[in-house]
């Protein structure tokens, strides 16, 4: 698809920014739809914002060029901002190594990962679980992951951000939390405030506890939870990457292939 390159000098206000591009990749969209029968057209958007991602004009451009390959490695057809709490450290890596990172093959590395832990899991449950928990987290910037387990779901352990009214997950034995998970033993929801209607119990809950996007997977069947972990962003809405997403379904179908083989060596 093609590539856009954003440096952002005049618009402060990044509500009224974020419409300006989500406007750019709707016109692109709507512009090529259907006119090509082999052939896709989208745009990856990389965004700096002055004076808050720097105050040169060079300093800018590598930043907006940071993000529009962070864009490329989530799944292309987005946007993404460059965003000093998340990225600034990967950042100083890439000049002191004179080269922005690159993450066109982020995806085979964390594919890679989740086949080690998929050999592991079977030698050393605990310990894998806990080590590959911990990588998700800080791979995918997450803010918080929690685990309930119990006939009751509560909260066992969670990694990063304390969440309030996040102790239990009683949630999950609803008719609602069944439709989400569709028959699979995960789901992944990016901007809950806008995909969910205002009377639906989940977003409640979810809002409740401060979090803006979230995939859960479950260990047993929607009929019979046996655990829960919930991956949870909460600083604001984030689309889910397609390799998060598959990670995500790979971590749910081994913890559930160990549980169904042998159900003694259930983890939590």
């Amino acid at each position: 698809g093609d590539e856009f390159l954003i440096v952002s000098y005049g618009m402060e206000n990044e509500t009224i920014l974020r419409g300006f591009l989500h406007s750019i990749l709707l016109k692109i969209k709507n512009e090529f739809a259907g006119k090509f029968d082999d052939i896709s057209i989208s745009c990856s958007i990389g965004c700096a914002v002055f004076p808050k991602n720097g105050k040169s004009y060079n300093e800018l451009f590598k930043k907006a060029d940071f993000g529009l390959y962070r864009a490329k490695d989530k799944g292309r057809n987005r946007y993404v901002f460059f965003r000093n709490d998340l990225h600034a450290e990967l950042f100083r890596k890439s000049v002191q190594a004179n080269d922005i990172v690159k993450y066109a093959d982020r995806e085979v590395q964390e594919l890679k990962y989740m086949a080690e832990f998929v050999q592991d899991i079977v030698v050393a449950p605990k310990k894998t679980v806990e080590r590959i928990l911990i990588h998700l987290k800080e791979t995918f910037n997450l803010d918080n992951i929690t685990v309930f387990t119990g006939d009751d779901l509560k909260a066992k352990f969670s990694l990063g951000k304390k969440l309030v009214n996040h102790q239990n997950a009683n949630y999950a034995k609803s008719n609602e939390f069944k439709k989400l998970l569709n028959g699979k033993n995960y789901f992944t929801n990016s901007f809950i405030e806008s995909t969910l209607k205002n009377n639906s119990n989940f977003r409640q809950e979810m809002e409740l506890s401060g979090i803006k996007s979230t995939a859960q997977c479950i260990l047993g069947t929607s009929e019979n939870i046996k655990a829960l972990i919930t991956f949870n962003h909460t600083k604001i809405s984030q689309l889910w990457a397609e390799y998060e997403i598959n990670c995500i379904a790979i971590f749910a179908s081994a913890l559930n292939l160990l549980y169904n083989s042998n159900p003694q060596k259930i983890i939590f």
